[in-house]
């Protein structure tokens, strides 16, 4: 784990896919429910699972990161 470079507070870094570049998150994690295909009946298929909120959401400083 790490610091934010603007705000201070601790963050983690994970890739959301193994290509990718890694990506600041807070570093609790929150339960989620993913969604996947729906089966016969019409009823959605999800698992519970821990997901993390990107750090570019909860960051009071986010705005001086962004490009374009």
């Amino acid at each position: 784990m790490s610091n934010c470079r603007s705000c201070g507070v601790e963050i983690k870094w994970i890739r959301l896919r193994p290509q990718m570049k890694p990506h600041p998150v807070d570093p609790m994690p929150k339960k989620v429910i993913v969604l996947g295909d729906v089966i016969s009946d019409g009823s959605p298929v999800g698992k519970m699972v821990d997901g993390y909120t990107s750090h570019f959401a909860s960051c009071p400083d986010a705005g001086q990161w962004r490009s374009g």
